[in-house]
């Protein structure tokens, strides 16, 4: 790739469209980071994946989370997993992770949807967008955030008949101790192998656990199960 990127531009006061305007990553940089920072109604953060490092995230961080931008570049990505329900925890971190730093990841995006917990202790639900792109060597992640919680909560008002349905029907799901223990490293992400090994048993058991449990919640994957699992276990 090029040293220099066509950015279309119109005179000083507007943003229009310049074919022969070009400018190199440093500029470049600036004009996306004033752009970031100045966003007030979408959570934008630029991460720089060689140095693992944030190289800035929007107002909109303090104005919807209560989160100063600093303190959220300072933290890192360990700072943000930290505020995920501890339910959904483990999965988000495992997937960011693995888009961000594996190689064998070949998306150049992924979508999340999980809650985060804001300053004044709130949860709220929000949908992560995450894109690769590389420049002038480099490999730089965007995050686009938005807070769905009000869509949350006018789906849970629309679906409640349903929901209280549903929730009859997931209470009169029988699961043994050790099946519920099972089922709640599930929710968590762990593997066969991991729960085997935190539970004492030998693997094929933990196989045939988590079977017996895919049969019992009526689902077709583990994925599933992780969601029927968390909402199970939250009854």
């Amino acid at each position: 790739m090029g040293t220099s990127y066509k950015i279309l531009y119109g005179n000083e006061s507007t943003t229009g469209i310049n074919y022969d305007c070009e400018i190199s990553w440093a500029e470049l940089k600036d004009r996306v980071k004033s752009i970031c920072e100045c966003s007030k109604s979408l959570m934008i953060n630029i991460f720089d994946i060689k140095k693992r490092s944030f190289i800035c995230c929007s107002g909109a961080f303090k104005t919807i989370l209560g989160y100063d931008p600093a303190e959220i570049i300072c933290g890192g990505w360990d700072f943000w997993f930290n505020l995920i329900d501890y339910r959904e925890k483990v999965v988000v971190r495992k997937q960011i992770t693995a888009f961000l730093f594996s190689h064998r990841f070949g998306s150049a995006a992924i979508y999340l949807k999980y809650h985060l917990r804001s300053l004044s202790g709130n949860w709220h639900y929000i949908t992560h967008a995450i894109e690769k792109h590389s420049l002038e060597g480099k490999t730089i992640a965007f995050s686009y955030i938005c807070d769905y919680t009000e869509k949350e909560h006018i789906d849970r008002c629309l679906l409640v008949r349903d929901n209280e349905i549903y929730s009859r029907n997931m209470r009169d799901i029988s699961v043994s101790s050790r099946e519920c223990e099972v089922l709640k490293l599930i929710s968590n992400g762990l593997s066969s192998k991991q729960i085997a090994h935190k539970l004492c048993i030998s693997y094929h058991t933990a196989v045939s656990h988590r079977k017996n449990l895919i049969e019992k919640f009526e689902v077709q994957n583990t994925a599933q199960l992780i969601k029927r699992a968390s909402e199970f276990i939250r009854l």
